[in-house]
């Protein structure tokens, strides 16, 4: 198109563009800065391509859903937020994949109106140069839904290999359905954690507590450990969110509710125990296999002494899980 259409800009002004622009980009490489010096030329280009005057409104706010798309991937690599990730490898790790989130949408929706564009004006080509950018583009469409088929598939036979006599169904949308046949090894090759047990404790709790009460469970983090099952899977809130509630809230914060859940875990001390319960107002206590292995077995076996003095009852019991449920605790 008529770059220049309507801008007001000079010639002179557009030669040094066209010079100043490429030398940016190489010095940008040059300082080790590869993204930028790849992103600046497009990111110019769409600058001026949304400056221009009698084209459609349409087509205008397209160039610039695509100029702050490309904006919004320079500059997450100059500026990021500080988090609990400072000084590691992985500092601008948060910054950029909720950043990047956003500019893949912009840039999506410009690249659909884009494509509209230039179907409609295939006609007018050459057959052998729209014949190759027909095949281009089929190649590349085919390619982007690779993931879907061979990624998802790789992903399951990492978790459930062939070998295994039974698989979560294909085509299912239960989220927990992965739990019936999972297992895997924390915190050493030596100690499996068979998901099965935990699918049929929270599936107990969905169908026997309609309320909305709190329930104690390890605190670990979930990335690996697997932590937070019960309260993803159920919606009943425990001792605090993981990972987010320590990157978006201060230390000072989240700290002294961390100490809490930590000596609730570790205590042997039932009046303790009780005191702890009474403030949170803990309704449900979930020992499973990953808290069997994380604390220490004398605290876990309070429970069961509490059971006997009459402060807990067991509501639920299967090979790997108990659930106690609190009487009425007074203080």
């Amino acid at each position: 198109g008529d770059w220049n259409k309507g801008t007001g800009y000079s010639i002179r002004w557009w030669v040094g563009v066209t010079f100043a622009v490429p030398a940016l980009a190489v010095g940008l490489w040059a300082l080790g800065y590869r993204v930028p010096a790849v992103l600046v030329v497009p990111i110019v280009v769409y600058a001026v391509l949304t400056l221009r005057r009698r084209v459609p409104a349409g087509v205008t706010f397209a160039t610039l859903l695509a100029f702050v798309g490309l904006s919004v991937l320079f500059g997450v690599e100059f500026l990021y937020l500080k988090d609990h990730l400072q000084g590691g490898d992985f500092k601008r790790m948060n910054t950029l994949f909720k950043f990047y989130i956003q500019a893949w949408v912009l840039l999506g929706l410009a690249s659909a109106v884009g494509l509209v564009r230039v179907w409609e004006r295939l006609p007018r080509w050459r057959p052998w140069v729209r014949a190759v950018w027909q095949t281009t583009f089929a190649v590349l469409v085919a390619a982007s839904l690779t993931f879907l088929i061979v990624g998802t598939a790789a992903r399951v036979d990492d978790r459930f290999p062939e070998g295994l006599s039974q698989r979560p169904p294909f085509g299912t949308l239960d989220g927990m359905a992965y739990m019936k046949y999972g297992v895997y090894t924390w915190p050493t090759p030596q100690h499996r954690i068979e998901l099965k047990w935990d699918y049929e404790a929270i599936r107990w709790l969905l169908d026997n507590e309609p309320r909305v009460v709190p329930v104690a469970e390890a605190r670990l983090d979930y990335y690996r450990e697997g932590g937070t099952r019960v309260a993803s899977f159920t919606g009943l809130p425990t001792f605090m969110g993981l990972h987010q509630m320590g990157e978006q809230r201060y230390g000072w914060q989240t700290g002294p509710r961390q100490q809490i859940a930590i000596e609730f875990w570790t205590t042997p001390d039932i009046n303790r125990t009780l005191e702890i319960i009474r403030d949170i107002g803990i309704r449900y206590i979930y020992v499973g296999q990953l808290e069997r292995q994380q604390y220490p077995p004398e605290a876990i076996a309070k429970f069961d002494r509490m059971v006997a003095q009459g402060w807990l009852e067991v509501v639920y019991k299967n090979p790997g899980v108990t659930i106690y449920r609190v009487r009425t605790v007074e203080g």
